[in-house]
């Protein structure tokens, strides 16, 4: 806004002029930002009724509308040391018999203490070379039913072969109190069961593959590798020769293939994160051995596969320990093999109900609505006993009503809320004139009272109280929350706000009637199936009066009951008259400001020609 000097010549008060000449203008701008106010506090209303409402319609009257949710069971088993058992809605009543015959184990394998040359205590940092490991070895571990490799070699540390052990799929770790090596399966059960195979075999691990500066991939031709004519190669294979026949035009996977053919483990690594080169191992039987036959032939050959150890004027290394040996050195050579690491293999649980038959890789059980967990193996059978949760039943109604009573009394408080005629939003001259409580006050009467006699919250409340209303038939006899003893309170004794609760007779938490007889657990304990009949009716009747009250309209959006998007239109409406009245306002003040600034300067022109006068006069 400019900053005007006024009535310096008249000595009028032009801004009080200006104010009052604007006034009516200003007045309409007020009451529609007034109104502008009132709608967004009655939108803000809405929407924090509309979530709890929304929120009964999703989760009480959405679970309990189907008969099933009346289905509670509860069992108990004869022996809770051997097993727990939970029962689901479909469990069947009554008692069956349950034994366990095995329970649930991961493979697990206790190493012996291991030992340094120098007598120090092993930590995590300590190399394999410590121990007494030479070189290195590869470690056949079969995890799962799929045969895996553990390199280890003498600069690894006690923490990098943890790793390698768990790279592979187990647990792994060493203790450095017990100085003892732990393995065990991730998971339990004898599929995830492992083996570490004790045996005395070689391998041979080769150098790095490039080519054109990349990595060497499966698809590379030999070619590419430097072998430009057909070449054979010789291995002798537990003390046979044999060899193969390499093509230029053969890739790295062809060649792979070929020592395969002749009884090598043959791999070409080329993992994520790996250097591409040949990996070779023995393959058939426990001490057979393999080498390389090296000659004038096929020495530029074997090292465009870098295949050639350092002794041969490369750079690829050979496993020689025995396998045995390391195991050993790491006290994980178990008792069958000589050793004194102490072997738990894995296992399935295993349980008969019922003289069936069934397994479990953890020892957890779902059969025919029950859920069961073995604990410990059984020397008879024990017995499971599956009955009605009668109590269980009762507390999903309970809280049902529990919270119906909560949201309705919300609803009536709203609705009959006391009037605030006379009480509108206050302006901020307004709120000037007043202190903080003093507005707080005023604009709380208004809040309390926006949905007052509202016809959209009194035809949602009409709906849920006419769903409740209801009686309905079953199995030929007539039902109706009073056959349960489910009630409200009679029009005249109950509050204003509370004519709409129910009330359960026998209800130990509620005052009004806990002294009654308690029919409704009666009756879910006599009859349960004519309870949850009549209850998912009652429930579903309930749900669909509310879900037609929360369709999308032309004024409505889904899963809304008051008219959202009219009220949003009427606020973009009322922004939009605010914005033209706030001009007309600011065109009649620069209007009447122009005039009054017209007439002062006119008045110093005369007070300037009068001052002349008097000076030619006074001469």
């Amino acid at each position: 806004m400019p900053v005007r000097i006024t009535g310096l010549n008249s000595g009028l008060d032009t801004d009080a002029i200006v104010r009052e000449l604007v006034s009516s203008y200003s007045t309409q701008k007020d009451n529609i930002v007034k109104k502008q106010t009132k709608l967004e506090w009655k939108q803000d209303a809405w929407k924090d009724l509309n979530t709890k409402i929304y929120s009964f319609y999703s989760s009480q009257l959405s679970n309990l509308r189907y008969a099933s949710a009346y289905n509670a069971k509860k069992t108990n088993v004869s022996d809770a040391t051997k097993a727990t058992v939970k029962a689901s809605n479909t469990a069947p009543v009554g008692k069956q018999k349950l034994e366990i015959l095995q329970t649930a184990q991961s493979g697990y394998l206790t190493g012996s203490a291991v030992k340094t040359l120098n007598g120090e205590k092993a930590g995590l940092t300590t190399a394999m070379s410590a121990l007494g490991v030479k070189g290195a070895t590869s470690l056949e571990v079969e995890v799962g039913g799929k045969t895996k490799h553990v390199d280890i070699s003498a600069t690894d540390t006690i923490e990098q072969t943890i790793e390698k052990f768990k790279d592979i799929g187990l647990s792994a770790s060493f203790d450095t109190a017990s100085q003892r090596f732990f393995i065990s399966s991730k998971e339990s059960g004898e599929a995830a069961n492992f083996t570490i195979k004790s045996s005395d075999s070689t391998m041979l691990t080769g150098s790095e593959l490039t080519v054109n500066g990349g990595p060497a991939l499966l698809i590379t031709k030999a070619e590419e590798l430097g072998i430009t004519t057909t070449k054979e190669i010789k291995f002798d294979i537990d003390g046979e020769r044999k060899s193969i026949t390499i093509n230029p035009e053969d890739n790295i996977n062809d060649i792979v293939n070929k020592m395969k053919e002749i009884g090598l483990d043959a791999e070409f690594d080329q993992r994520n994160g790996q250097t591409p080169k040949f990996i070779i191992r023995n393959k058939e039987g426990e001490n057979a051995t393999f080498s390389t036959v090296v000659d004038d032939d096929s020495r530029d050959v074997f090292g465009a596969l870098g295949l050639l150890d350092s002794s041969q004027g490369g750079t690829a290394y050979g496993y020689t320990n025995k396998v045995t040996d390391v195991l050993s050195t790491l006290g994980l050579l178990d008792k069958e093999h000589g050793g004194s690491a102490a072997k738990v293999e894995g296992q399935d649980a295993i349980i008969k109900l019922n003289d069936a038959e069934f397994t479990s890789k953890d020892g957890n059980f779902s059969i025919n609505g029950l859920t069961i967990s073995a604990l410990e193996e059984t020397t008879s059978a024990i017995t499971i006993n599956t009955t009605v949760d009668s109590q269980g039943i009762y507390d999903s109604i309970k809280n049902f009503f529990k919270e119906y009573n909560t949201l309705i009394k919300e609803m009536d408080t709203l609705f009959n809320a006391d009037n605030a005629k006379g009480y509108e939003p206050l302006t901020d001259d307004e709120k000037d004139e007043m202190s903080d409580t003093e507005v707080e006050k005023w604009e709380k009467k208004i809040k309390d009272s926006l949905l007052r006699r509202d016809s959209t919250l009194g035809s949602v409340s009409e709906a849920m109280r006419t769903a409740l209303a209801k009686s309905y038939t079953i199995n030929g006899k007539s039902y109706s929350l009073a056959s349960f003893g489910i009630s409200t309170q009679s029009y005249l004794s109950a509050a204003k706000t509370e004519k709409n609760m129910y009330h359960i007779d026998g209800d130990s938490d509620d005052a009004l009637t806990k002294t009654k007889d308690d029919k409704l657990l009666k009756a879910i304990a006599e009859n349960p199936d004519d309870v949850a009949e009549f209850f998912s009716q009652l429930v579903k009747g309930t749900y669909e009066a509310l879900d037609a009250k929360m369709k999308s309209s032309s004024m409505s959006s889904a899963y809304v009951v008051y008219n959202d998007k009219q009220i949003t239109k009427d606020l973009t409406d009322y922004k939009d008259k605010i914005k033209k009245w706030e001009d007309k306002v600011k065109y009649y003040e620069d209007f009447y400001y122009k005039k009054f600034s017209g007439m002062e300067k006119a008045l110093a022109q005369l007070q300037s020609s009068q001052n002349s006068l008097s000076m030619l006069l006074g001469q």
